[in-house]
């Protein structure tokens, strides 16, 4: 698969993700468990972006996972702000 391609399938995949969580946010009802699976999305989507959009796929793992952990760390933030706001 060229490089167009892959980049084509993963922004699809990127809007696809994002509409999904937009709808299960707006129709669903207000738990942890869905607030877990929009903020799950969220990690998802930045991993794909930090790794195809932004060139950081074949570089050093330290690097990786200094943005895997920004994340979820921020990901966890959010996440504990919300229950902390129900």
């Amino acid at each position: 698969m060229s490089l167009a391609n892959r980049s084509t399938l993963i922004w699809l995949f990127l809007i696809a993700l994002t509409c999904i969580a937009a709808y299960v946010g707006e129709f669903s009802t207000t738990n942890p468990q869905i607030i877990g699976f929009i903020i799950l999305a969220l990690i998802i989507k930045a991993q794909l972006v930090v790794d195809y959009f932004m060139g950081l796929r074949h570089v050093k793992t330290v690097w990786r996972l200094i943005l895997s952990a920004f994340s979820i760390v921020i990901g966890t933030i959010i996440f504990i702000t919300y229950m902390k706001g129900l």
